[in-house]
């Protein structure tokens, strides 16, 4: 399983690759990750060289605000529309004065409810009129055009993301800079000079508006399960590829949303959520309403969707979403349970060994309410689930474990967060270790596993990145990396390699993905992709 780490919003989540989790706050219960380009370059690499050099760029804001200063040759602040032009004629649209609303006594108008369906045809037309007033104004300023063309360009350049091992080959995702969609590459070593197109989201639709959200590779590397959304749609469909055709298999899974997608290492089938009571029609990105009744499945591959085996669900607890993550050994399924936006969650896990990798039983029908002929009972599965934390007094993420013994990051007794070890076959508090305490002035952002036996821990230092790597047993600091004053944007690695990939970023540098190799006893990154200054300039900026 490779880790991504992305930094957005404070967003950190772990997965199999690209994201395998969404959820509807930006959060992630437990081991779920969320969105993240894999990388390499597709330019001439150097066989000579230690490791590859790349070519990745990352635009960066210019804030221009005294009403002196010009931006290649024209002013910024200067008006649009001239004095004479500058009424605007705001179309009239209807207000309801019927919507109204009595809350807590109080009479709340709601007057421009109708909006709240997209698919009207008073709605759509309240956005063509809007679009137009935007668009006279835009139009009429006398720089637009070179405004537009300088914003293009400083967008205009190539964009890499750090290496993913999997199978037989490097895959990684290039953009070249102004295509709608990074397009997946792979190529057959990290030393390699030849590559090829694995997947280009930039076919599945004539106007881009049809997106790779999530992928997720089985273990043996030879087949990746993706999920494409719609329109920006939240609503997925998932869909699995061969590696070695390059070709979709006949699996195509729909109703999925805020879903992990996290393979079992017999690499026979995966997790995934879906809400089953939801038809095909209202899972096409249109609907407003709140999503409830989540349920967690195991979809066996060349099987049809209907057959897909139910694992979780919380009938008395609508609100509930359950997203799964295969352990690094492969020997448990470990839930993180969310119920609101709130960072704590509830935390189960089924041994997978007490099923001997058999998941099959009652199977969903989506118009039904009854598992042959009984009624659904609470939390009843196929699987059998061991409650470990369900209080919600907390936040648990399980970084990795060792046999029984579960390695958690958790902020319970611990605002800025802390590293216990709990063992799943006697997990009374009393018999917890910690095992990185609680840095009183630091904020731990997340942990992962790598090298077999090394802790990496990223803490947030003074509003800048910083990185370390611990032994994994005994929780002693083995090495510091030096950042700088970058932020680290992208963290790729496997528990069973010792190739660690770390991309970091600045106010002055776009974007430098490093590799280091953490079996070694020293800590020597060397630069896997480098910024080059000479493609990208901010001359002329006043």
């Amino acid at each position: 399983m490779w880790w991504t780490i992305l930094r957005g919003n404070c967003r950190v989540v772990r997965s199999q690759r690209l994201a395998v989790h969404q959820s509807p706050c930006n959060r992630s219960p437990s081991r779920s990750v969320s969105q993240n380009p894999l990388s390499e370059n597709n330019r001439a690499l150097s066989s000579s060289s230690a490791v590859s050099s790349f070519c990745l760029l990352k635009s960066s804001k210019s804030v221009v605000t005294p009403p002196t200063r010009t931006l290649s040759g024209f002013s910024c602040c200067s008006s649009p529309l001239s004095s004479s032009q500058n009424t605007m004629e705001y179309p009239s649209f209807r207000r309801d004065a019927a919507v109204v609303d009595d809350l807590h006594g109080k009479q709340i108008a709601d007057p421009y409810r109708w909006l709240e369906n997209p698919d009207s045809e008073e709605s759509k037309d309240f956005v063509e009129k809007q679009n137009l007033i935007t668009n006279k104004y835009l139009h009429a300023y006398p720089h637009y055009d070179a405004l537009k063309n300088l914003v293009t360009k400083l967008h205009d350049y190539p964009r890499y993301g750090s290496p993913d091992l999997e199978g037989d080959y490097v895959y990684y995702m290039f953009n070249s800079g102004l295509q709608n969609h990074a397009v997946i590459y792979r190529q057959k070593s990290i030393y390699d000079t030849a590559n090829e197109v694995f997947f280009d989201p930039n076919t599945l639709s004539e106007d881009g508006t049809t997106s790779l959200s999530a992928t997720s590779w089985s273990e043996d590397g030879k087949l990746m399960a993706y999920s494409i959304s719609v329109g920006g749609s939240d609503w997925r469909i998932v869909k699995v590829r061969d590696a070695a055709s390059k070709e979709d298999l006949v699996d195509h899974l729909e109703r999925v949303k805020f879903s992990c997608l996290s393979w079992t290492h017999d690499n026979k089938g995966f997790f995934y959520n879906m809400y089953p009571e939801v038809t095909t029609n209202q899972a096409i990105g249109t609907s407003t309403g709140s999503d409830y009744n989540q349920k967690l499945y195991y979809h066996h591959l060349g099987t049809p969707q209907s057959e897909d085996v139910m694992c979780a669900e919380f009938p008395e607890n609508p609100s509930w979403k359950g997203s799964v993550s295969v352990s690094d050994d492969g020997h448990y399924a470990i839930m993180g349970i969310s119920r609101s936006c709130e960072s704590k969650n509830a935390l189960w896990f089924c041994d997978l060994r007490k099923v001997n990798g058999n998941i099959r039983g009652k199977t969903f029908s989506p118009h039904a309410r009854k598992w042959n002929g009984q009624p659904f009972l609470l939390f009843l599965g196929i699987l059998p689930w061991v409650r470990l934390f369900e209080d919600f007094d907390a936040e648990y993420d399980v970084i990795t474990n060792e046999g029984s013994l579960f390695y958690i990051k958790t902020n319970l007794d611990a605002k800025n967060h802390r590293i216990i070890v709990v063992d799943v076959e006697n997990p009374d508090k009393a018999n917890w270790k910690v095992l990185i305490p609680e840095n009183p002035k630091y904020y731990l952002e997340w942990a992962t596993c790598a090298a077999h036996d090394k802790l990496v821990l990223h803490y947030i230092e003074d509003v800048k990145s910083a990185m370390y790597v611990h032994d994994l047993s005994s929780g002693k600091r083995l090495h510091t990396f030096d950042l700088g004053c970058s932020a680290v944007m992208q963290v790729s690695r496997k528990k069973k390699l010792s190739q660690f990939f770390y991309k970091l970023q600045s106010f002055t540098n776009p974007g430098t993905v490093y590799i280091c190799d953490l079996a070694k006893p020293t800590l020597e990154p060397i630069v896997s992709c480098e910024y080059m200054p000479s493609l990208y300039s901010l001359t002329n900026t006043e």
